[in-house]
């Protein structure tokens, strides 16, 4: 799991710096060899790095991926596990390990709100969270012990969804 975190913060990292773009402004073998060096130099571990339409695609020594830059609804993996939200469009989507992050724009508050209630009809009631204040809503709660899920939503029409599954 600290790995992951290592993995994912360099990325984002490195996403910050390059800005929009990143498939004209990182292309080929040597783009990727440099960034494979960051991270490796950041976890300890070879990684191999796949930059391909926009998309990241990391994979550890020890077989886990980290993927980011995709914009489809996940079919497999923790975020298969939620409903899927139906307004907004996806922005990017980010996996790693048991842990998946789906950002959204153009969402409606609520929309937002109705969301929330249909993870609760899918059983994500354990454990609930609520939070509001400075223009944010968050829900968090667990379906059981098995996954977790939170949703975030800001007064600027963006939305965030993390869903954690239990790891062995």
């Amino acid at each position: 799991m600290k790995k992951t975190a290592v993995i994912v913060i360099a990325l984002l990292l490195l996403l910050s710096l390059c800005g929009c773009g990143i498939k004209e402004k990182i292309t080929g073998k040597i783009s990727e060899k440099i960034t494979e060096g960051i991270i490796k130099k950041a976890t300890g571990d070879d990684v191999d790095l796949d930059l391909e339409e926009g998309k990241i695609k990391v994979k550890g020594d020890d077989g886990e991926e980290v993927t980011m830059g995709e914009t489809e609804w996940p079919k497999e993996g923790p975020g298969a596990l939620i409903p899927k939200f139906k307004k907004g469009k996806i922005d990017g989507v980010s996996r790693a390990g048991e842990m998946c992050w789906i950002y959204i724009d153009d969402v409606k508050v609520a929309d937002y709100k109705q969301y929330i209630e249909e993870l609760k009809k899918a059983g994500f009631t354990d454990n609930p969270e609520e939070h509001s204040g400075g223009g944010e809503l968050i829900y968090g709660a667990t379906r059981g012990e098995e996954v977790r899920v939170q949703a975030a939503y800001s007064d600027d029409g963006t939305m965030m969804i993390m869903v954690q599954t239990a790891s062995d």
